[in-house]
């Protein structure tokens, strides 16, 4: 059984990360794993990016923080959920 709504909820918040943070999204795409978090994968894009200077520390640092967040928010939502 899941909650009704709670797929849409957790769209809605992916899709709001990504237009905050297009620079971001745009570097995952070349990432290594689907799943990288851009915190300590091996051939993770973003980090790459930030380390060539072309995605801002702080930003970086931020979205992490901000996604990291909704993970746990929708893990106690629901726990099969995986963002």
């Amino acid at each position: 059984y899941k909650n009704v709504g709670i797929d849409e909820l957790f769209a809605v918040m992916r899709s709001t990360l990504a237009r905050a943070f297009p620079e971001i999204v745009e570097a995952s795409r070349a990432c290594r794993f689907g799943d990288c978090t851009h915190t300590h994968e091996p051939g993770c894009a973003v980090r790459e990016a930030e380390g060539a200077g072309q995605i801002d520390s702080l930003r970086l640092e931020t979205f992490q923080n901000l996604a990291s967040s909704m993970r746990v928010s929708a893990q106690m939502l629901d726990p099969d959920v995986h963002l």
